[in-house]
């Protein structure tokens, strides 16, 4: 990397010969079958270039037309709000790579961005919390909110690429409900995901 740790590098500036990682995983994650789901961990300690590699991926997705968004699970306090976070990162990264979303995508998305904002309220009173659980819970990522949008990628040969990123960030107690929602959510035909971790930080 140049400038330290905390500054990623583009594939033109790839001192390390990372590239055949990068089309190993590229290839990994866009090129089988629609029908399937891809699960990619990249495993690194701290500051081995984890979030570069990650970024390489990305500009070539981008570039090739795949819908790609970028998750901060540690972000979030809950496994309601990861799913919400999902959803979010899926439909900006569908309208980013120039898909049309169906009206009701568009309004669940500025449904999910209101309820992203208000979580951050969460325990000041309990009617209200009561309240956002259940349209946490209506708006989470899940198979019947996924498949349509895999649908209408599938059409132009397209995958939804998400980068999941920063898991040993998470606090300790979240990582077991965030590896069972992982491990099941994400289990989604059509979607890839990509989580760089290091299971030393």
């Amino acid at each position: 990397k140049t400038g330290g740790f905390e500054q990623t590098i583009e594939a033109s500036q790839d001192a390390f010969g990372r590239g055949s990682l990068v089309d190993d995983l590229y290839a990994r994650l866009t090129d089988l079958d629609a029908s399937w789901s891809v699960r990619v961990a990249l495993h690194g300690d701290w500051g081995s270039g984890k979030t570069s590699i990650a970024e390489m991926v990305v500009e070539r997705a981008r570039t090739a037309g795949h819908a790609v968004g970028w998750m901060h699970p540690w972000r979030v306090r809950s496994v309601t709000g990861l799913g919400l976070a999902l959803t979010l990162t899926v439909l900006q990264a569908v309208e980013a790579a120039g898909f049309q979303l169906p009206p009701k995508r568009v309004a669940q998305k500025a449904l999910a961005r209101s309820l992203e904002f208000l979580s951050r309220f969460k325990g000041l009173d309990r009617r209200a919390d009561t309240a956002l659980d259940m349209l946490e819970d209506t708006n989470s990522f899940d198979a019947e909110f996924a498949a349509p949008i895999a649908a209408l990628l599938r059409e132009r040969g397209k995958r939804v690429v998400v980068i999941v990123d920063d898991l040993d960030r998470c606090e300790p107690a979240f990582l077991a409900p965030l590896m069972l929602f992982m491990r099941t959510a994400l289990d989604v035909p059509g979607f890839s995901f990509l989580a760089p971790f290091d299971t030393d930080v």
